[in-house]
């Protein structure tokens, strides 16, 4: 059934847990990444967070479903970036939902890291009517 892989892919997105690094910086991972510490310095933080977080929703939008899930799938991120606050009260977050017509919609987060600019601009995006790009973020 096709419908189960997405709900799988969905709930991967909410199994997440905090390791810490040899910096003495706490990383919020999914845990299907299957790591428990960072052993080396990591310099861009916020890369590193981003491409552990990121999870294949649906691959191969098609045309018929690039619209319906540019309507439903950024509340998916709404709620995840209320659940990655509400976990993680002293942490700040960005959320991006990015649906390509024809390739993947991805779901990624990561941390507001002091310094350091965020994953995506999501302004190189609009106008674009093959990919859309969502962003939520910490307040």
């Amino acid at each position: 059934m096709a419908s189960i892989p997405f709900v799988e892919n969905l709930c991967k997105l909410f199994d997440y847990q905090m390791i810490s690094g040899v910096d003495k910086v706490d990383f919020v991972l999914l845990k299907e990444n299957q790591l428990s510490f960072v052993d080396h310095h990591i310099s861009d933080k916020t890369a590193f967070e981003a491409f552990y977080n990121h999870v294949h929703i649906i691959d191969k939008v098609k045309k018929r479903d690039f619209k319906k899930l540019t309507l439903y799938l950024p509340s998916v991120g709404a709620v995840l970036l209320k659940c990655l606050e509400h976990d993680f009260p002293d942490k700040k977050f960005v959320v991006f939902v990015t649906i390509h017509l024809h390739d993947s919609a991805i779901i990624r987060f990561h941390q507001i890291f002091e310094g350091e600019s965020v994953y995506y601009d999501t302004n190189g995006f609009s106008g674009n009517k093959t990919e859309k790009v969502f962003e939520f973020r910490s307040k």
